[in-house]
């Protein structure tokens, strides 16, 4: 998540987190508390700051089933398995 996301939303830090890249590389990244609503229910995670484009984590969307259209601009659905 972008850091000025990050400032605009007051999340509360909770320490550093090291990550795999894709590329196989180390990054540390600063981590904070948050909550969402997924699937209409709400959730604790954990948000870390990166200034690269938002993403969820594969935990998030295990139980659901995805849809998306592999073009530029490409709609996205996520769907509760159920």
């Amino acid at each position: 998540m972008p850091t000025a996301t990050i400032i605009r939303l007051g999340l509360r830090p909770t320490g550093q987190r090291t990550f795999t890249l894709a590329d196989g590389g180390m990054s540390v990244m600063n981590t904070y508390a948050t909550s969402v609503t997924w699937h209409e229910e709400p959730l604790k995670v954990v948000a870390v700051e990166s200034e690269g484009p938002t993403m969820i984590g594969f935990n998030l969307l295990w139980g659901s089933r995805i849809i998306l259209d592999a073009r530029e601009e490409g709609d996205i659905t996520i769907d509760r398995l159920s």
